[in-house]
């Protein structure tokens, strides 16, 4: 599709400058209970914008892109200027370090609430909702059943002060699409065993789903680094874990609501997660499908997935989360992270593996002593409870790295998670094509219709 296909929404303030409707005081702040800009000044409470001409998912025909999400210029300067609508003067601002400044000869609050070239505005931003107290009893709740082994240094750094909320970049999509998926299934008939072995009677079926698909706010990072989830030293599937966000509560951006937050950039277009989107549609929909293909406890082999889209939309969004993090001494960072709409708490915390080693320790010591107790009776068995000792320190050491570093196992599940709408567009009736005798497989050869591809996709660099 080219460019000239695409609808933008313009979402481009008239100005750097958001001022009170009533006294017109640029003094303003966020209150995160009530969610709503109040004046410093008068005191009055103004809603929230939203972005009008947004598509509803099920209404969508062509591309829809918000202005915000073209792509980043990385060649624009962070610095901007901008002309204080108090006093007429040029204000210079650092956008990489802060979105709002305030005029040093009369005092009043600019805020960068227009676009500018190098993609540091976005669309939408979802205001704080949680206090810094709030996340702060929710950090301290994750972690008090995980106080065994945790480093001192970390404990003691989980203070309020430590706490910071922060503004993570996202790209938000919405999809209109229809679906085809055929493939092949198996029915177990009849089992067999003969000399310790197991061989199944099999019914081969042609199975065939069509579909209409709506999707609803699929999310996705936009900043390379937290993208990268499964990097060792990097431990953003924690950060990723914290979705979803009620995002349909998006506003129109408005810099006023990042006062005592930071942020972090957005550094990768439409262009680079494309196909990892696709994947992540597919594998939505293939989640919605399994629920009619129960029957198939063999699993399906999904040979053909198509996906045709009628309408998609990408906006820019940024998305609030209280973070406290910890550098251990091999320079492994560790998050607790809070997501500040719905308290959804998740961490990687560091414990101490000399803590550990001696739990591990003294478990090979008892079964030491066991097994000398044990030796009296018969000697072999000294040998017994050592291996047994050793085994049990070992699931020891696996289960409480497990369970502290939420490294690998923890995520967004985005193809259960996501909001979604499917109807069947055909009748779900499936065909029997064969029969296979005696096989010893207890499973449909390459059955994938549980498979998760969006995941592990790669964004491509080399569309800039």
């Amino acid at each position: 599709m080219s460019e000239n296909d695409i609808k933008i929404i313009n979402n481009n303030s008239k100005n750097g400058q958001t001022k009170c409707p009533k006294c017109g005081a640029s003094n303003l702040h966020y209150d995160e209970e009530k969610e709503k800009l109040i004046c410093d000044y008068c005191l009055e409470e103004f809603d929230k914008d939203v972005i009008e001409d947004k598509e509803k998912s099920d209404k969508l025909d062509g591309e829809v892109r918000g202005s915000a999400t073209k792509n980043i210029d990385n060649n624009a300067s962070d610095l901007i200027t901008i002309k204080c609508d108090g006093c007429g003067a040029e204000i210079v601002v650092n956008t990489r370090e802060n979105l709002n400044t305030r005029c040093h000869w009369c005092g009043s609050m600019l805020s960068i609430n227009r676009q500018i070239d190098n993609g540091i505005v976005p669309d939408e931003i979802l205001p704080f909702k949680l206090t810094k107290e709030q996340a702060f009893n929710n950090m301290n709740n994750y972690v008090s059943n995980k106080l065994s082994y945790t480093t001192n240094d970390f404990k003691n750094g989980l203070k309020l002060e430590n706490i910071h909320g922060v503004f993570f970049p996202y790209l938000i999509f919405d999809t209109n699409a229809h679906g085809k998926y055929t493939g092949v299934g198996e029915i177990t008939t009849h089992i067999y065993s003969k000399n310790d072995d197991t061989f199944y009677d099999v019914d081969v079926y042609k199975v065939e789903r069509e579909f209409d698909i709506i999707i609803d706010d699929l999310t996705i990072e936009s900043n390379l680094e937290r993208l990268d989830k499964y990097n060792i030293k990097q431990k953003n599937s924690v950060i990723n874990a914290i979705l979803p966000f009620d995002t349909e509560n998006c506003i129109k951006f408005n810099a006023n609501y990042m006062k005592d937050y930071t942020s972090e950039k957005r550094d990768i277009d439409i262009n680079n997660v494309e196909n990892k989107i696709h994947n992540e549609v597919k594998d939505i929909a293939r989640s919605k499908v399994n629920n009619t293909i129960k029957q198939y406890k063999r699993g399906v082999r999904w040979e053909n997935e198509e996906i045709d889209y009628k309408g998609k939309q990408w906006l820019s969004a940024y998305l609030p989360v209280w973070l406290y993090s910890y550098q251990d001494k091999k320079g492994v960072l560790h998050y607790l992270a809070v997501n500040a709409r719905t308290g959804e708490t998740v961490g990687s915390i560091p414990f101490d593996r000399g803590k550990l080693f001696l739990v591990m320790g003294l478990i090979m010591l008892i079964s030491l002593v066991i097994g000398l107790l044990s030796a009296f009776i018969f000697f072999p068995l000294i040998f017994l409870f050592l291996f047994i000792g050793l085994f049990v320190a070992i699931i020891v050491f696996i289960v409480q790295d497990y369970k502290y570093s939420n490294l690998y196992w923890v995520r967004h599940s985005y193809e259960v998670e996501t909001k979604c709408d499917l109807k069947y567009t055909k009748k779900n009736i499936d065909e029997k094509i064969d029969e296979i005798k005696k096989t010893s497989l207890s499973y449909t050869k390459g059955a994938n219709n549980k498979k998760i591809n969006g995941e592990f996709t790669p964004i491509n660099k080399n569309t800039k």
